[in-house]
């Protein structure tokens, strides 16, 4: 659960956004349920690839309890989004990569692990983390390497995203799974993305009062070095010396002893 808390009023004075951009609930769900917003979780819970135990009769995702990983650079088209079968033999420490090319044609492949291989022009490189578990034959295990677009829409299928209180400005990050990690880690990650969005909105909003402020005060001193050189321009021009306060403050005395020599004469 996490509460929304706008703070206005400074950006109301300087008539600049807020930290949501004076957005509501429903817009920042949104957000969150966005694409581009997703992928951030999408990348640092490496949910590009899946690993799975098949069994006779259930299929378990084997979210970082897999007893291999794999690494892959140029993934190609043929095994993307593929069930991608590995098997390990001790006694030869080979590992097997199978999957089906189409129901009547399977490609398999024997390489090394710990090594990086190339298979159909993909990069490939197979750690085997627990030997002994590929000697249980009634478990066979894959991976799937998924592309962005089947990621997002693969991973985050089972996400609700909803507001839990318009008065208290709360909003409900939920997932749903069969695995309790994947699913703990999924919520607080994009809860921690948001908070960090958060951050970053409100540092872009700083800079936007202190642009502001700098624009400001750029405006006024050109404005204050406009009038200085009007009035230095019309004491060219008058022929007056010295401060024109001081020469004001003169002519008054002056016109004051031209009416009380005046006030003398008349009487």
């Amino acid at each position: 659960v996490i509460q929304i808390n706008n703070e206005e009023r400074e950006t109301q004075l300087l008539d600049i956004e807020s930290t949501y951009g004076q957005s509501s609930l429903t817009n920042l769900i949104e957000l969150i349920r966005s694409s581009e917003f997703l992928k951030r979780s999408l990348q640092q819970l490496n949910l590009y690839t899946n690993y799975f135990g098949e069994g006779h009769f259930v299929t378990s995702e084997l979210y970082k309890r897999s007893p291999f990983f794999v690494e892959l650079e140029n993934v190609q088209a043929p095994i993307q989004n593929k069930q991608i079968y590995v098997e390990y033999s001790s006694e030869t420490n080979k590992v097997t990569i199978s999957y089906n090319i189409d129901k009547n044609k399977t490609y398999s492949v024997d390489i090394n692990k710990n090594e990086w291989t190339e298979i159909n022009g993909c990069k490939i490189y197979v750690n085997i983390i627990s030997p002994e578990s590929f000697m249980d034959r009634n478990t066979k295990y894959y991976f799937i390497n998924y592309d962005e677009v089947t990621a997002l829409s693969t991973q985050f299928a089972q996400l609700d995203v909803n507001i839990l209180s318009s008065d208290a400005n709360t909003i409900q990050i939920k997932y749903t799974s069969t695995n309790a990690q994947k699913a703990s880690e999924i919520v607080n990650t994009i809860s921690e993305n948001f908070l960090a969005y958060n951050v970053e909105k409100k540092q872009e909003r700083a800079e936007k009062i202190l642009k502001f402020i700098n624009e400001q005060l750029e405006i006024v001193y050109a404005q204050l070095t406009d009038s200085e050189q009007k009035l230095e321009q019309f004491k060219k021009d008058n022929k007056i010396t010295g401060n024109i306060l001081e020469n004001d403050q003169e002519s008054l005395n002056n016109t004051q002893d031209v009416e009380k020599y005046q006030s003398q004469i008349q009487t």
